[in-house]
C-alpha cells in the first residue's frame, strides 16, 4: 500500500541542516529523519483503517523518546569517562602567581616603553600608572629600556614631546 508521506513545515524531512547540531553524526540525523517519517507514515495508516491515531503515536514518540534518553545518557558518561583519564598539572608545573604577575607586568612595561622609545613619564601615562611606580617596577624587574631610546634625545626634548 502506497501512503502517502504528509510533513509540516518544521518536520526533519522537509529542512536541510547547513550545519549539523553539536554531538549529532549524520548517522543519527538519518535516524532521527526515518523516525519523524515513520511517526507521520503510522499516522496517516491509522486514519484510514479507524485505528486511533493518537495512541500509536504516543507510542511511537515515547519510544523515540527513551532511545534519544539513552543516547544522550550514554554521550555524558563517555564524556565523565573520558574526564577521568586526563590528570591533572603537577604543582611544580603550575605557574605561581607573583611570577606570572611579574612577566604580565614586565611584558606591558617593555611594550610601553617600546612604543613611547624609552620615555618613561609617557609610559606611566599610557599604563595609567605614576611615573614613580612605573620607575619602582622597572628597578624591581631589571628591566633595560635603553635600547627604545633614540640616539641624542635629551629628557626635555621628551617631555616637550
Amino acid at each position: 500500500m502506497n501512503v502517502p508521506w504528509r510533513c509540516s513545515e518544521n518536520c526533519w524531512g522537509s529542512e536541510r541542516l547547513k550545519t549539523l547540531p553539536k554531538g549529532e553524526s549524520n548517522e543519527r540525523v538519518s535516524r532521527r529523519r526515518r523516525m519523524s517519517t515513520t511517526i507521520w507514515r503510522t499516522e496517516d495508516v491509522a486514519s484510514s483503517n479507524g485505528v486511533h491515531a493518537g495512541s500509536l503515536l504516543h507510542e511511537v514518540t515515547l519510544d523515540s523518546r527513551l532511545d534519544a534518553l539513552r543516547e544522550v545518557a550514554l554521550t555524558l558518561l563517555h564524556e565523565v569517562e573520558s574526564l577521568r583519564s586526563l590528570r591533572p598539572p603537577r604543582s611544580s608545573e603550575q605557574p605561581r602567581l607573583p611570577e606570572a604577575v611579574r612577566r604580565f607586568e614586565t611584558h606591558l612595561i617593555l611594550a610601553a616603553l617600546e612604543k613611547t622609545r624609552g620615555n618613561q613619564f609617557r609610559a606611566a601615562r599610557l599604563l595609567g600608572v605614576k611615573h614613580t611606580t612605573l620607575n619602582a617596577k622597572i628597578k624591581r624587574y631589571g628591566i633595560s629600556f635603553d635600547r627604545y631610546r633614540t640616539a641624542g634625545c635629551t629628557l626635555d626634548q621628551e617631555m616637550a614631546a
